[in-house]
């Protein structure tokens, strides 16, 4: 398949052996994600969802509360804590929403991370 100029195809397409984008963009459907350091505690909001958050900070623990997860549904972070930092990382999920079954997750280890995504309910780890 050769295609010159733009092309729309439907449903599902594979491809066996190698793609290759020698132009353009791939955007459809594609999710760009924004690094954002957290050096204070925060309360993160469904706009700044689908963001890789480093948190970055001295020998305090930083909290980070994710948005509610009803409000935020599908949205995901990757949250992890920064190699120089000696504090822990405390996610919350907003209110009294959970995190896979938990109030919060600790990031306790120097460059320890989580992924997480909403599925309207809760917050789920990956």
């Amino acid at each position: 398949l050769q295609v010159v100029g733009a092309a729309l195809l439907g449903n599902t397409l594979g491809v066996t052996g190698s793609f290759t984008l020698e132009s353009g963009s791939f955007n459809k459907g594609y999710r760009k994600y924004s690094v954002t350091t957290i050096t204070a505690n925060t309360e993160l909001s469904a706009s700044t969802s689908k963001s890789y958050q480093i948190v970055s900070g001295g020998t305090s623990n930083l909290t980070v509360i994710l948005p509610s997860a009803s409000a935020a549904q599908f949205h995901q972070y990757g949250i992890k804590r920064h190699t120089r930092m000696s504090g822990n990382v405390i996610i919350e999920g907003g209110g009294a929403e959970l995190i896979d079954g938990e109030t919060n997750v600790t990031l306790s280890s120097a460059n320890a991370a989580v992924f997480l995504i909403s599925d309207g309910t809760q917050w789920n780890i990956f």
